[in-house]
């Protein structure tokens, strides 16, 4: 079919030439993006691994060299120097796990043995207040099973009642205090992070 009005024509060639531009400057700007995405130098080629990809970059505070992230709740950034990684001469950022404040709380509540503790990792602790629990429990257990009836054997099973006694009566204090501590949030963990508030706080 012949074209007879040269409107018509002049109407197909413009759009022909405003195709071509588009496709022109489509072309350049992918070489742009190519040329930057390609820079492996920059630790924006990066930043999903130097968030741990449990963050996001701060655009604001991050530059061209150095990146800042915002990690998701849960995630810190690791304290520990020998520890830490690097990519590109960025830390890497957003890779500690926090612990939960939930579990320690019930572990606290329900198995008030120094469990808790060694969940937060904090050894010391959980050590003193496991061997406590266990010499109360287990003093107890043998005063009731062995009573003693001569008088000198009193005198001193009369002081092990005593500081079986006093160590119960500090351990239900201790018991209270770390309840309403780690509901608080003001037990750290051994890495000195606090505990991820994942329950209502005072």
């Amino acid at each position: 079919m012949r074209i007879k009005s040269p409107l018509l024509l002049s109407f197909i060639f413009l759009i022909i030439i405003i195709l071509i531009v588009d496709i022109a400057y489509s072309d350049s700007n992918k070489i742009t993006t190519w040329s930057q995405t390609e820079d492996l130098t920059s630790p924006w080629m990066y930043q999903e691994e130097i968030c741990s990809y449990n963050g996001v970059v701060n655009v604001t505070l991050s530059t061209a060299t150095n990146i800042i992230c915002n990690c998701k709740p849960g995630f810190d950034n690791e304290k520990i120097k020998a520890n830490i990684q690097t990519i590109n001469g960025n830390e890497v950022q957003c890779s500690y796990i926090r612990k939960k404040r939930f579990i320690t709380l019930f572990l606290a509540v329900f198995v008030p043995i120094g469990i808790d503790h060694f969940y937060l990792e904090n050894y010391h602790a959980a050590l003193i207040i496991l061997i406590s629990c266990c010499t109360a429990c287990i003093g107890n257990c043998l005063r009731f099973a062995f009573p003693s009836n001569a008088a000198k054997e009193s005198y001193f099973s009369d002081k092990i009642n005593l500081v079986l006694v006093i160590l119960i009566g500090v351990l239900v204090i201790w018991w209270i205090l770390n309840i309403s501590l780690i509901w608080s949030g003001h037990i750290l963990d051994g890495y000195r992070y606090t505990t991820l508030n994942d329950i209502p706080m005072f």
